[in-house]
């Protein structure tokens, strides 16, 4: 700043220089010399320091990210309904019967296999496959009983047989048919458990040799077949 003020004196000074007060043999560029150049503090142009190293601080931080509202849940362990067994067993019982004794059932078959696969994925598959055993024994036991005292000509005896047989295992297809999850998963992890249909087949063959009466005109019915045709 002082070098500018005396080049200023000195040109002012001087006769040969111009009206202005500036030599014309002299080229100074005020702006090729940064020293040259006179800054006004009061001037709106002068940043300060502190300003531009506030800015770049505020340019180089990272914008933060939101924070995520998180909700958890308390999950509940779900309870199955009072008498949920009973109930859901006095449904298919009821089917049971209604196979055996040939009526139709009110109750929808799909309802039947959800009934079915709850009590299995409950782990009520074992009581389930008892109850069905014995609903199925108690009806094969009363149906080869009612053959008691019935035809002594062994020819028509052994059609009623075989008619009460047909009959049995057409119901126990049925029964299979509703209770096939039972088979697929309980029997086949169950060690000496027999299917549905094997169960059927034991409980016929068990029940037949305690009617005495019937298995006797059973067998010799079949052996006087035999003979005849030979």
């Amino acid at each position: 700043m002082k070098k500018a003020k005396s080049q200023a004196v000195t040109c002012s000074l001087d006769p040969n220089s111009n009206k202005n007060g500036f030599d014309p043999t002299t080229n100074i560029d005020m702006a090729d010399d940064p020293s040259s150049v006179i800054e006004d503090p009061n001037s709106s142009d002068a940043v300060s320091p502190g300003f531009t190293h506030n800015l770049s601080r505020k340019k180089a931080a990272a914008p933060q990210p939101a924070k995520k509202l998180v909700i958890k849940l308390v999950k509940a362990k779900p309870t199955l309904p009072t008498n949920f067994e009973e109930n859901t067993w006095a449904t298919l019982k009821s089917a049971i019967s209604s196979i055996f004794l040939k009526q139709p059932d009110p109750c929808d078959l799909e309802k039947l296999y959800q009934a079915v696969n709850d009590l299995c994925l409950h782990k009520m598959g074992g009581s389930l496959y008892r109850r069905i055993e014995k609903e199925c024994e108690a009806h094969i036991s009363a149906a080869l009983k009612s053959l008691v005292g019935q035809s002594e000509d062994l020819v028509v005896f052994l059609s009623l047989v075989e008619k009460c047989w047909q009959d049995f295992c057409d119901q126990m297809l049925m029964i299979r048919g509703i209770a096939l999850y039972l088979d697929r998963t309980y029997v086949k992890q169950a060690p000496n458990v027999r299917s549905l249909w094997d169960m059927g087949l034991q409980l016929f063959r068990k029940h037949l040799s305690l009617a005495s009466e019937v298995e006797y005109k059973t067998v010799f019915g079949l052996l006087q077949m035999i003979e005849s045709e030979r």
